[in-house]
């Protein structure tokens, strides 16, 4: 009789790519608009249709906004008046993929954008590239 058919023994299965798969579903929900609860609204009007539990996991902006007594909890729409369209925009893209392209350009928008938001990885990453 084998060892793994005794009484007691046990497997404990890790699925490598597991977290892949997941942040690559939630992307095609995103891109789909499905499931999608909250909607934020950039400077320029520009609207973006995302999940309160992605933008929470990735920012504790988003999670204490969304979890204490906020008036922002129970809307819709959640206006960022300092955050043009095409910042918000690649922001957004940023929590459903991890990636995001830092330029000379957008390199300073980002990181006061990712500051206001707490988007840790995303601002220590900005500071990077100006250094």
């Amino acid at each position: 009789m084998s060892g793994k058919a005794q009484s007691g023994y046990s497997y404990e299965f890790c699925d490598a790519s597991h977290s892949s798969e997941v942040l690559e579903a939630l992307h095609e929900f995103h891109s789909s608009g499905l499931f999608t609860d909250v909607t934020l609204q950039s400077s320029s009007g520009q609207l973006f249709h995302c999940h309160k539990a992605v933008l929470s996991a990735r920012s504790s902006y988003f999670k204490v906004m969304f979890t204490l007594d906020m008036r922002e909890r129970l809307d819709d729409t959640i206006s960022l008046p300092c955050i043009n369209g095409e910042i918000l925009g690649a922001l957004v893209s940023y929590v459903y993929t991890s990636k995001i392209s830092i330029t000379q350009n957008n390199v300073q928008s980002l990181l006061e954008a990712a500051d206001l938001l707490q988007f840790i990885s995303l601002k220590k990453a900005c500071e990077s590239f100006l250094i």
